[in-house]
C-alpha cells in the first residue's frame, strides 16, 4: 500500500505556496503550480481557502504562528545580560533569517498593493503586531528579570534585532561571489553588546 501522508492537504498547500514563492517569486506561484507542488487538485485551493489570495493570507497566519511559538518556546541561558541577549537575538534571527521570511515579505507587499485586499491585510497585520509585541515583551521581561521597563525600551530592542537579523538573512542568500564578507557579519554581536551596555548605563537592569 502507498504511504499515507500525515500532513493535511491544507498544510501541504501552505508549504507549497511558500516554496514556490521562494523559488519563483509570488507572481509565478500560480494556483495550478501550488496545487501541483502540494500533490492536490486545483479545487483544493477553493475548498480550503476560497481563492489564491486567501491562501496567501493564510500563509501569513501560518508563518506568524511559527514566530509566536519560537518566542514562547525560547530557552534563555547565560549568567550575564549580554549572553542572555544572545539567546534572544537567536530567536529573532531564527525567524527573520529564514528564506521563508523572504517569501512572506513578498506576499505581504503584494497583498498590500491590492486595493481589494489592503484593508483586510492591514487589519491582519495590526492584530499580528499586537500579539508579537505582547510575546516579545514577555520574552524580554524573562531576559531582564524585571517588569519595570514599560514598552518603549523592549520594542526598540526588537526593532534593532529585527533589522540586523533580516539584513543578515537577506545577505546569506546572496551567492558567495556577490556577497563576500561585509560589516553585516559582525553587526549582530556589535548590536548585542551595544544594547547590553546601554541598558546597564541607563540603570535598566542590574547585571
Amino acid at each position: 500500500m502507498p504511504a499515507v501522508s500525515l500532513v493535511s492537504g491544507r498544510d501541504r498547500l501552505l508549504r507549497a505556496a511558500i516554496e514556490l514563492v521562494i523559488e519563483r517569486g509570488i507572481y509565478r506561484a500560480t494556483s495550478n503550480e501550488i496545487a501541483r507542488r502540494a500533490g492536490v487538485t486545483w479545487g483544493s485551493i477553493q475548498h480550503y481557502f476560497g481563492s489564491r489570495e486567501k491562501l496567501f493570507v493564510a500563509v501569513l497566519e501560518f508563518d506568524f504562528e511559527f514566530f509566536l511559538a519560537l518566542m514562547d518556546d525560547a530557552i534563555i541561558v547565560g549568567d550575564t545580560l549580554a549572553t542572555r541577549l544572545e539567546s534572544v537575538y537567536a530567536v529573532i534571527e531564527s525567524y527573520y533569517g529564514r528564506r521563508e521570511y523572504l517569501a512572506t515579505f513578498q506576499i505581504r507587499m503584494s497583498l498590500l498593493s491590492d486595493s481589494k485586499r489592503v484593508s483586510d491585510i492591514e487589519l491582519t497585520t495590526q492584530r499580528q503586531n499586537d500579539m508579537v509585541n505582547a510575546g516579545w515583551l514577555a520574552l524580554v521581561h524573562r531576559v531582564l528579570s524585571t517588569e519595570d521597563l514599560g514598552t518603549t525600551t523592549p520594542l526598540v530592542i526588537y526593532e534593532m534585532f529585527r533589522a540586523v537579523a533580516s539584513r543578515r538573512g537577506l545577505m546569506a542568500h546572496y551567492p558567495e561571489s556577490v556577497r563576500g564578507r561585509t560589516a553585516i557579519d559582525d553587526l549582530s554581536s556589535f548590536t548585542i553588546r551595544a544594547v547590553s551596555a546601554l541598558l546597564a548605563q541607563q540603570g535598566e537592569i542590574d547585571d
